[in-house]
């Protein structure tokens, strides 16, 4: 009999210990490409599918992470969408990634984000989408509001990768201890990334305040060379927050 893949796309089959999954590609029955709820792809052969015999080495038994609703597309820019979406769902309900970064252990994905066609629609609408898939700009949770933990259409925005990495630590402006190395012969010496050695202080308050200050800086800095390219609501949020934490800081300094 011949074989006709449009007899297979988007057909469900249960796996022996693994849930279920779909069938998104067939090009034979040796050449067959299924997708369980979490996002992971697997190439079966029509022989195992039938039998049951394959396996997702992510699957937990009490847990369904999402649904993958279409077709496999190979377009770059669609590629990078579903790895997005993949890769938010390993941050949220991955084990093994919560061992290595422990603060995204309670962070969840918005529910209309659980299937992926709504997710990349939002995704592809969503401001500076074009950034994303051209320029390396990264999907950004804490920047509108921050300390979010919600990955959502109303929360995320499109920045640059170097900025994500400025505002990774943003919260630590509230803290009244922070920023600071002990040097051997005694006194306190402060860093911050992308700007280097910021000097040398006697107490920790004096190292503190300098910590502060040049890192509120820095953050200010980056917003202000990208003028008019950031959304509007990140800007309000992030100068805001500095604004509050340190105050002594002016915007006409950067």
């Amino acid at each position: 009999m011949k074989f006709n893949p449009e007899e297979f796309i988007g057909k469900i089959y249960k796996t022996n210990s693994c849930g279920d999954c779909f069938v998104i590609d067939a090009k034979s029955s040796t050449d067959m490409t299924v997708m369980f709820y979490d996002g992971y792809v697997a190439k079966v052969y029509k022989g195992n599918l039938d039998k049951g015999k394959v396996r997702n080495p992510y699957f937990k038994s009490n847990r369904s992470l999402g649904i993958y609703d279409v077709k496999l597309r190979h377009r770059e820019g669609i590629l990078k969408v579903q790895t997005l979406w993949r890769n938010i769902l390993q941050r949220c309900y991955m084990d093994d990634f919560h061992k290595r970064q422990p603060t995204y252990s309670d962070v969840n994905l918005s529910e209309e984000w659980f299937r992926y066609t709504d997710f990349e629609s939002d995704i592809l609408r969503m401001e500076n989408s074009d950034r994303f898939l051209n320029d390396g700009w990264v999907l950004d949770k804490d920047g509108i509001i921050i300390g979010n933990k919600l990955y959502s259409k109303e929360t995320c925005c499109f920045i640059p990768k170097s900025l994500n990495s400025k505002i990774s630590s943003l919260m630590k402006l509230e803290q009244d201890d922070v920023g600071y190395s002990l040097l051997p012969s005694g006194g306190f010496r402060v860093v911050v990334g992308g700007e280097g050695h910021i000097g040398c202080y006697r107490t920790k308050c004096e190292a503190t305040r300098a910590y502060k200050y040049a890192k509120a800086k820095s953050i200010l800095k980056s917003i202000k060379s990208y003028d008019g390219q950031l959304s509007e609501r990140f800007v309000q949020s992030i100068v805001g927050y500095i604004f509050t934490h340190v105050p002594e800081l002016k915007f006409e300094e950067i």
